[in-house]
């Protein structure tokens, strides 16, 4: 871990060295994939505002110690309940944080060990920076000691999975306590306030940016730098920048805009300042939320802290807007673009913005340039803020008029949501319509209010018999999403009353954008009656069924009717090469000439501009039926999904351009894209690399059937790291025909008796345009086969995977009479070839598919590679099941060789060979597994185009 100019702590990860094991990714608490799948997990839950606090017994506490607590950020119960375990010798020792003196520019916070009470005391601190854990962990590594450990959410997420799974820390017996966080923010932070208040770049300090001395109340607390016993200034953090930085988001950490854990959940204990009406105390209190009976009991036993018990209702609403945000808004923020609607109403577009905004302009500009921008920026927001809350001088008169034509005509109840100044304007303008008001915030349950009692949040969907609800908050968005998770809809039982919402109630919207629905659409290579692109859709179209029951899974193929009757009557539609680019009807899908490439890339250009259309629910312009046909399926999808093969690479030109225009499109139209069990690279020319690296980092998760070049192709592209892995093929996990009659009837029909040794071969001419080429190859195979015969006896079974494999195996025939090869025959079923492979004592192949459905079945293969794609094919799939050594190249002048001495060890080592093939299959289909479970994570309901 580094120390970064950004002023946080990164991972320094060497490439050259990095094996893409994963391992860092899955501790990793801040992987976006993590972060997704519990965005989607917390949104999703019927109460998100409950979320971490399941099963959790919470109370108001405080160190009855007035003087500790005095020195402490709030009630002082995270030191206490640490130096009690210290002190009755349940934990070794405590690793926690303290604060450090530093210039402008290092850390001002580090993690410390404590393994006295003397110790944990004297490192009451309040914490506004990054940590790193490396040292102190490192400390206790392979030990089986006892610990305490203290940290934010996504920390103690982190923490908590290392503790339980890696060996070298499962010894460890740990005791988490989590600090409920809003968010953090990097160094800068600290750094940049102290600059502004005075202190000099070059002058060491101490940050204690929760000092209470002489403050009125807890709210109150003082920004305060001191080096030694010295305070170099101070200010109440209302007056100095703090709080407007703080309540901004500047300097904020870029994974905080994106977690959902506030109540840091997998912590044994979690600890919150005490807000509302505990402020009033100066001392400070906090909220714990125990999760761990030796923790309870202890608080039971002992009796150092004050405690009262508090409703589960009253701590979700303790800082109701902070919670909202985090655990009911934070899905739009994976589903939409920073900037969309929901996102704005939020709150999350300008806390985005004012975070990367703050910290470059410091970085870049350093303090005296920056100030004046960012005081001016943030001069602006305040604002904008008060002008929000301020209703205009008739707007008691303006929402009365308005809303009664929106308020519903019948007998159902009107209620307020909103005590506050913006609901008490509502209710005077409406007096006599409204029966009660609701608020999220519990010290008001049971006011009255103008004669209308307040009720609180969870009495709209038990005690009131739905009810018309009007929004009368700020933050409207926020309890709109709240709203919406008691099962009520905007506009038809509730409605926003914000000052600019009062003319958007008779101003409707001039763009309708399509209607998401539930269907995921599938895009691949297969539709050609390849066995082995069949096979990876039959793969796919199974685990999309598991993953997404409710949804309709719609194959695009270039040929429908085949791809609709192969693959058990699915759902088919026209592909893009056929509706966009007109494949099989004009030569322009064949890229052979520059004016082809040109236009193809103008009507790609052309369509691009007219997915923005259909995203605002306009008509595409000069665009075929069909064209617009299949814009609009894009648009009203809820996944793309890329179903694995080599056909992203320079070598399959026309197929890789469509489909990167085709996730651009899918990008601009708001639907997510997965590709699974890829080949990528082998670019045949800059633009093309260029081209490949814009359209490809469009894609939500990418997977590659090789560990090896497929994966340093998109290292080279530039693309995040955390959005791709190596898995492998999807034909692997395909289905196999289990009657043994008729693989019996199709073997015997061959030529083969069912019972019969044999070998399964596969040659084509496929990258071999001359006659030369194609003579020379057939020599190759011939001695081969030869050799086989002589030293095996096996008898030779050609397995044709599509209909132009049957010429290379015919003209082998004629070649060499004196081999005895039979040829297969059959349907073309990917089911049945498998089965075939199945039986065979080896297969040998020049391609891919064979080789993975060999693997799939314990039987060893050995390539025959001709040409770099195929080398890259097939060694990536060898690779996988630690097969290397039977990747042959042709071009090799000891071929013959190499595969005399592949084909001895198969033999010799043949026990070996199968349980490693068996083993590594179980391996990737966990990586399988991850990565539908990943797929799985993108929410099933989109959101509407905004």
């Amino acid at each position: 871990m580094t120390y970064t100019v950004h002023r946080q702590f990164e991972p320094s990860l060497d490439t050259k060295r990095c094996t893409q094991c994963g391992t860092c990714l899955h501790y990793c608490p801040v992987n976006v994939q993590k972060l997704k799948a519990t965005s989607l997990e917390t949104s999703s839950l019927p109460d998100p505002l409950r979320a971490g606090l399941e099963g959790a017994s919470c109370f108001v506490a405080h160190d009855p110690d007035s003087m500790q607590r005095r020195s402490s950020a709030s009630g002082g119960v995270a030191t206490a309940i640490l130096s009690r375990l210290l002190a009755t010798g349940k934990i070794d020792a405590v690793i926690h944080a303290e604060r450090i003196n530093g210039t402008v520019g290092s850390p001002h916070f580090s993690i410390c060990i404590s393994r006295s009470v003397e110790e944990c005391e004297n490192r009451r601190s309040s914490l506004y920076g990054p940590l790193c854990y490396e040292q102190a962990l490192q400390v206790f590594r392979g030990t089986f000691a006892h610990l305490a450990l203290t940290g934010v959410p996504c920390v103690i997420s982190g923490l908590a999975r290392l503790f339980k799974e890696h060996p070298e820390f499962r010894n460890i017996q740990p005791i988490l306590i989590g600090l409920v966080c809003g968010h953090n923010v990097s160094g800068q932070f600290v750094d940049y306030l102290a600059q502004a208040m005075g202190v000099s770049k070059r002058q060491p300090f101490v940050a204690d940016l929760r000092d209470k001395t002489g403050i009125p109340d807890a709210d109150n607390f003082n920004t305060c730098f001191r080096f030694g016993t010295q305070i170099l200034v101070s200010g109440n953090r209302f007056k100095t920048p703090f709080t407007s930085l703080w309540r901004s988001y500047c300097f904020a950490l870029e994974a905080c805009h994106y977690c959902s854990d506030f109540w840091a959940k997998a912590a044994h204990a979690s600890i919150k300042d005490a807000w509302g009406r505990w402020a009033q105390d100066p001392l400070g209190k906090s909220i714990i939320a125990v999760r761990n009976p030796e923790i309870r009991s202890l608080l039971e036993e002992h009796h150092f802290l004050e405690t009262e018990p508090l409703p589960l209702e009253e701590a979700t609403t303790c800082q109701k807007e902070t919670s909202i945000y985090k655990l009911t808004t934070v899905s739009s923020r994976f589903n939409q673009r920073w900037f969309s609607k929901d996102n704005r109403k939020s709150g999350f577009t300008l806390n985005f913005a004012f975070a990367r905004i703050s910290r470059n302009l410091y970085h870049r500009l350093g303090f005296n340039l920056s100030k004046p921008l960012l005081t001016t920026l943030l001069l602006l927001r305040r604002q904008q803020h008060q002008q929000r809350l301020t209703p205009p001088k008739n707007f008691s008169d303006r929402l009365r008029n308005q809303l009664l034509q929106k308020l519903p005509r019948s007998t159902r109840q009107i209620v307020l949501f909103g005590a506050g100044t913006m609901g008490r304007d509502l209710l005077k303008a409406l007096p006599d319509h409204i029966s009660y008001l609701i608020d999220n915030d519990a010290s008001k349950y049971g006011a009255v209010i103008e004669g209308k009692r307040v009720l609180a949040p969870e009495s709209l969907v038990k005690y009131l018999e739905r009810p018309f609800i009007l929004i009368g908050v700020a933050q409207d968005g926020v309890i709109a999403a709240q709203l919406n998770g008691y099962g009520f809809q905007e506009g038809k039982d509730f409605l926003r009353c914000r000052p600019c919402h009062v003319t958007a109630l008779k101003t409707p919207s001039l763009f309708k954008p399509p209607k998401r629905s539930r269907k995921i659409l599938v895009l691949g290579g297969y539709g050609y009656g390849n066995t082995g692109d069949e096979a990876q859709l039959n793969a796919n179209i199974q685990d999309l069924g598991r993953v997404f029951p409710n949804h309709l899974i719609k194959v695009l193929s270039p040929n429908p009717v085949y791809t609709h009757l192969q693959h058990g009557r699915c759902a088919v539609g026209d592909a893009p090469r056929t509706s966009f680019y007109d494949a099989g009807e004009t030569s322009l899908y064949n890229l052979r000439s520059r004016w082809e490439k040109v236009i193809f890339l103008l009507r790609s250009g052309w369509l691009y501009i007219n997915s923005y259309l259909v995203r605002m629910g306009l008509s595409p312009v000069f665009l075929k039926a069909k064209r617009s046909a299949l814009l609009h399926d894009l648009a009203t999808a809820d996944l793309v999904f890329f179903s694995g093969g080599g056909y992203l690479t320079g070598s399959t030109l026309s197929r890789l351009w469509d489909g990167l225009f085709f996730m651009a499109f899918a990008r601009i139209l708001r639907v997510p894209v997965v590709l699974s069990g890829q080949t990528i690279g082998v670019w045949n020319s800059r633009f093309t690399q260029w081209l490949a690296a814009w359209g490809l980092q469009k894609a939500e998760l990418i997977t590659t059937r090789d560990a090896d070049d497929s994966m340093r192709a998109l290292t080279g592209l530039g693309l995040h790291q955390d959005r791709y892995f190596s898995t492998c093929d999807d034909a692997l996990f395909c289905s196999k025909e289990q009657n043994t009659e008729t693989i019996a009837k199709v073997l015997l029909r061959s030529g083969i008796s069912f019972d019969s040794p044999y070998l399964a071969l596969n040659i084509h001419y496929w990258g071999l345009p001359t006659n030369k080429e194609r003579s020379s190859l057939l020599e190759q195979v011939k001695r081969i086969c030869e050799w086989i015969q002589d030293f095996s006896g096996l008898k030779l079974l050609g397995i044709p995977m599509i209909q132009t494999d049957l010429e290379p195996l015919a003209d082998l025939a004629n070649l060499a009479p004196s081999i005895d090869l039979k040829q297969l025959d059959y349907d073309f079923d990917f089911r049945k070839v498998r089965a075939i492979i199945a039986g065979a004592q080896v297969c040998v192949t020049m391609k891919h598919h064979p080789i993975i459905f060999a693997m799939g079945e314990d039987t060893p293969a050995i390539s025959l590679a001709s040409g770099a794609y195929y080398h890259h094919k097939n060694l990536g799939a060898l690779n996988l099941f630690g097969m290397s050594f039977c990747n042959i190249g042709l071009e090799q002048e000891d071929y013959f060789d190499c595969f005399k001495e592949a084909y001895r060890r198969i033999q010799e080592e043949r026990e070996y060979i199968i349980k490693q093939i068996r083993s590594s299959r179980a391996s990737l289909e966990n990586r399988r597994n991850r990565f539908m479970k990943l797929v799985s994570a993108i929410p099933q309901e989109r959101l509407p185009c905004s």
